[in-house]
C-alpha cells in the first residue's frame, strides 16, 4: 500500500498527481477525528522536505503511519527513507508537506485539528523568519477570537506549532527561536548530518544518533498532540 495518490487540493502548489484527497474535506462529508499536520517551511531550502521526510519514516516505522500528501511537485517521495511502501495508513492522520508555504499554513490553524511544524534554518535570519511567522499566527488566532492560556485558553488547543531548526553547515548557533509564544508546543533543533546533506533518498540507518534523537523527539511531540 502507498501513501499517497492524486486528488486536488485547497493549497497553493500542490498537482492533482501528489495529492489524494482535499486538504479541506467538503463540510457535508466530513472525515470524524481527521488530524492534519502541515510541515511547512519560513523559506525554500530550510530542510522543509526533508523534516517531513524523516518524521514520515519514524512514524511509519512505530506504527503510526500517516496518510503522505505531497504540495512540493514531487520533491517528497525521493527524499523517503525506504520509499512510501506500508502496511498499513491511518486516514484520519494526514501529514502535509508545504514546501515554504508556512503563511498558507498559518492560516490553516483556526482548524482544531490541525497543528504545525515550522521548519527555519538555525542562523540569525532563520529565527527572525520563524519570530515574524509566529506573531501573524498569534494576530491571526486573536482576529479569530482564540483565547491564549493567560487568558483562561486551552493550553493543547493553543500550542498547535513545534519550531525546527535546521543546522546549516559551518553556522552553529543554537539558539531558540526568541519570544516564540504561548502556542509553541516544542522547539528542537535537526543537527548539521552527511547524510542528510547528501541529497537523494536518505538511508535512514545511516543517519547520525543525535539525527534520530531530534527526530524521535518531534514524532513524540506529534504523538502527545494526538494523544497517543
Amino acid at each position: 500500500m502507498t501513501a499517497a495518490g492524486p486528488a486536488r487540493s485547497s493549497f497553493p502548489g500542490a498537482t492533482p498527481a501528489s495529492i489524494p484527497t482535499p486538504v479541506n474535506p467538503h463540510p457535508s462529508d466530513p472525515i470524524p477525528g481527521l488530524r492534519r499536520l502541515l510541515v511547512a517551511g519560513t523559506a525554500g531550502g530550510v530542510g522543509t522536505t526533508t523534516v517531513a521526510a524523516l518524521l514520515f519514516a519514524e512514524l511509519r516505522d512505530t506504527g503510526d503511519a500517516p496518510f503522505l500528501i505531497d504540495h512540493t511537485g514531487g520533491d517528497l517521495g525521493p527524499r523517503l527513507p525506504g520509499g512510501d511502501e506500508v502496511t498499513a495508513v491511518d486516514h484520519r492522520f494526514r501529514l502535509h508537506d508545504l514546501g515554504r508555504n508556512v503563511g498558507v499554513a498559518a492560516a490553516e490553524l483556526a482548524d482544531p485539528g490541525t497543528s504545525l511544524i515550522m521548519v527555519t534554518a538555525a542562523t540569525p535570519l532563520g529565527r527572525t523568519l520563524a519570530a515574524e511567522q509566529l506573531r501573524l499566527l498569534d494576530h491571526r488566532g486573536n482576529d479569530h477570537g482564540d483565547q491564549r492560556p493567560d487568558q483562561g485558553g486551552d493550553q493543547n488547543r493553543a500550542a498547535q506549532v513545534v519550531v525546527v531548526q535546521v543546522e546549516c553547515f559551518g553556522r552553529r548557533q543554537r539558539r531558540p527561536v526568541p519570544d516564540a509564544g504561548a502556542r509553541v508546543r516544542d522547539q528542537l533543533l535537526l543537527p548539521v548530518d552527511d547524510v542528510l546533506a547528501a541529497g537523494g533518498r536518505i538511508p535512514y540507518n545511516r543517519l547520525a544518533r543525535q539525527t534520530r534523537q531530534a527526530i524521535r523527539r518531534l514524532a513524540a511531540a506529534v504523538r502527545a498532540d494526538l494523544g497517543r
